[in-house]
């Protein structure tokens, strides 16, 4: 399996010296394998897992120091997860699937900047892990006999 998505989540990020700001998750790719269990022929369970990717834009911290950022910065790691596929009786070919993923990026040292230049020897040690639940309408496409 492999997925890739543009995105727009946001959250907030607190760091060292009490600084805040709003931070963006843009883009995830993923590549991966899915083991599951057909509990009737239009009902699938299944588990997955593998590699992941993720991109944050940049983040303008608030605070008691002003002109101080963060910027963009991608992750890599693994995720783990599993879902439900069911099929759509009235669709042939129309499938709606649930999942929760799990995502867990290796740590990084990621360089402050204040008014765009690098402050020597200050980092923010960054680990980030990420919870998805998503749903969606698959159309698969058959070939066979063709």
């Amino acid at each position: 399996m492999a997925d890739y998505d543009f995105m727009d989540l946001h959250g907030n990020l607190s760091v060292a010296e009490g600084l805040t700001g709003s931070e963006k998750r843009a883009q995830l790719g993923a590549v991966g394998g899915r083991v599951g269990y057909l509990v009737t022929p239009a009902i699938l369970f299944y588990w997955n897992g593998g590699y992941t990717s993720t991109r944050f834009d940049g983040v303008n911290l608030a605070g008691t120091t002003p002109g101080v950022s963060l910027p963009a910065q991608t992750f890599d790691g693994e995720f783990i997860g599993g879902g439900t596929e069911v099929a759509v009786q009235a669709w042939p070919g129309l499938y709606w699937r649930s999942e929760y993923r799990y995502s867990s990026y290796r740590s990084t040292n990621v360089q402050y900047f204040e008014n765009g230049v690098a402050l020597t020897g200050d980092f923010e040690h960054e680990a980030k892990s990420v919870q998805t639940i998503t749903t969606s309408l698959i159309w698969k496409f058959s070939w066979a006999g063709r």
